[in-house]
């Protein structure tokens, strides 16, 4: 399982991104602006770490939140 870690973390290197955010990209690109909540549960991880991780990426550009029209209390991942 290592290996298989290793040989992923070299074919993204180029994209200057971790494992983790690769995998908020394309949760995100296979279900267009859904809630924190739901990329939380598409992820198996907990809602500290993904949000986490969002702040971080938005901060780097890579992702936008922005906030849910029918819910204020909601964030949507776009």
């Amino acid at each position: 399982m290592v290996r298989v870690e290793q040989a992923f973390r070299r074919r993204i290197a180029h994209l200057g991104i971790t494992p983790d955010q690769f995998t908020v990209m394309r949760t995100l690109l296979e279900n267009e602006g859904i809630k924190q909540r739901e990329l939380t549960g598409l992820m198996s991880s907990d809602p500290n770490t993904v949000a986490s991780l969002l702040e971080r990426m938005e901060r780097a550009g890579l992702v936008g939140r922005q906030k849910h029209e029918s819910d204020r209390r909601l964030i949507a991942c776009a």
